[in-house]
């Protein structure tokens, strides 16, 4: 019923090997809680492209299992929404009809940061309601307020690199072949859900 559906949109896989990236569990409860005290009886589901993790990180919460365009599909039509700092819930979001409520994470793919900046201000997307690494709803004023002063940071900066720095490779990846290291990654994600 979707009058009555929240999709979560948890992401895992390679965003747990980044901590700037993956979002704590609080992110997901406190969510949760916002949405309820605007919309009490809504029922909770999930969607993610991590099974194993996503169930270890909140259990009581059904996970749709399905592939990635029944994902699409529920993220497109859903009319409320907690989604992760990833580009595969904007685009389905997007491209339906408006939903009700978004809760994301307030500066997206830098949750958290004591800064308040953001990586990217593209990313700060209208209409979406923005919660904080403490489960704080972000006014308006506070965020128009870190984009200016994310701009104004940036405005700073002048990259520039050379040759040898573009094809720079890590002298981990020298020693172990890309076949073992699958191998390796897959069976430590059967023992570390939520690490691996």
């Amino acid at each position: 019923d979707w009058e009555n559906l929240c999709i979560l949109n948890i992401r895992g896989g390679e965003y747990k090997r980044h901590k700037n990236l993956i979002l704590p569990k609080s992110y997901w409860s406190n969510a949760i809680k916002n949405m309820k005290k605007h919309y009490p009886n809504l029922i909770y589901k999930i969607v993610t492209d991590d099974y194993r993790y996503a169930k270890r990180l909140l259990p009581d919460i059904e996970i749709i299992k399905g592939d990635i365009s029944l994902d699409f599909y529920l993220l497109q039509n859903a009319k409320y929404l907690i989604i992760s700092n990833s580009s595969f819930s904007y685009f389905p979001i997007r491209m339906g009809k408006d939903p009700i409520m978004v809760i994301a994470p307030y500066c997206w793919s830098r949750f958290g940061n004591k800064y308040n900046r953001w990586s990217s201000p593209a990313n700060c997307y209208e209409n979406f309601t923005w919660q904080d690494n403490k489960g704080n709803i972000v006014t308006k004023e506070e965020l128009d307020l870190s984009l200016f002063n994310t701009r104004r940071e940036f405005e700073k900066y002048n990259v520039r690199t050379n040759k040898k720095n573009l094809n720079y490779k890590s002298r981990k990846n020298i020693f172990i072949p890309t076949r073992i290291k699958k191998i390796i990654k897959y069976f430590l994600s059967l023992l570390f859900p939520l690490k691996y």
